[in-house]
């Protein structure tokens, strides 16, 4: 794995620059670091209400047991979210589905952009919104979909998340997922004592329920990715860490 992930890094790099500089030393080594995942103030970005849950309800309980802080940011309203309903009454209804998910985790800090779902964009209000949470809360750790996450909100947010931490001085270390695209992790977490939980957390999702089964949907991939990338017949969540310049470098050339 380690072998095809240098290998897939390599061939973006130019050639030119091979020999003098690792664009992606921090991509590359985040998966070995016994120090992952052990950040005290954790900001997890969610397009819709439900891709906290899908993407991160396991490493959101491993976060909770070691009492950090997390906030979780919604960047859209949800009110596109399933035809059968009236976008207002819809766009209510999904706020709460998430509070008794983050609540059955144990996460209350929730923020609400209120964006209309697939129709927002990358603006100025939105970027300075993250910048500001990054900034009032003392962020250490991002959680956000990658840019090349198959829809367009989640590109959308992406960017926004990126472009909002391109001046910032701290030191983030931002955990790239995928809801609606394959991805190759360099970070697997194995969240078997988890699984039970985030499932219940997932049920509370009844007007994305009704369309399709996203608890299905959720636990093939984690069983497959925990298979094929963690080497265990278990659960898993898995992401791209590393530092906001790689992020942006690796999102720019793949995207």
């Amino acid at each position: 794995m380690k072998n095809l992930l240098k290998l897939l890094y390599r061939m973006l790099l130019p050639k030119r620059l091979l020999p003098h500089v690792d664009l992606f030393s921090n991509i590359r080594k985040l998966n070995d670091d016994k120090n992952t995942l052990n950040e005290k103030n954790v900001l997890i970005v969610a397009p819709h209400m439900d891709d906290e849950i899908i993407a991160c309800g396991g490493v959101i309980q491993q976060y909770v047991k070691k009492s950090a802080n997390i906030t979780v940011v919604f960047m859209t309203d949800g009110s596109e979210g399933n035809p059968n309903y009236d976008p207002v009454k819809l766009a209510k209804l999904r706020k709460e589905e998430s509070r008794h998910a983050c609540g059955l985790l144990g996460v209350t800090d929730l923020i609400f952009l209120d964006n209309i779902e697939k129709s927002f964009k990358n603006n100025e209000e939105n970027r300075s919104a993250i910048k500001n949470l990054v900034e009032e809360k003392n962020i250490e750790a991002i959680f956000y979909p990658m840019a090349f996450d198959g829809n367009r909100d989640h590109v959308t947010t992406s960017w926004i998340v990126l472009d909002a931490l391109k001046n910032l001085k701290s030191n983030l270390n931002l955990y790239g997922y995928c809801v609606w695209s394959p991805i190759i992790p360099t970070l697997t977490v194995n969240i078997d004592d988890e699984i039970e939980q985030k499932i219940k957390a997932m049920e509370l999702f009844k007007t994305q329920l009704e369309q399709f089964d996203l608890i299905d949907m959720t636990l093939s991939n984690s069983r497959y990715m925990g298979y094929v990338y963690g080497m265990w017949k278990g659960h898993s969540e898995n992401f791209i860490a590393g530092t906001v310049k790689e992020h942006e470098r690796l999102s720019r050339l793949i995207s």
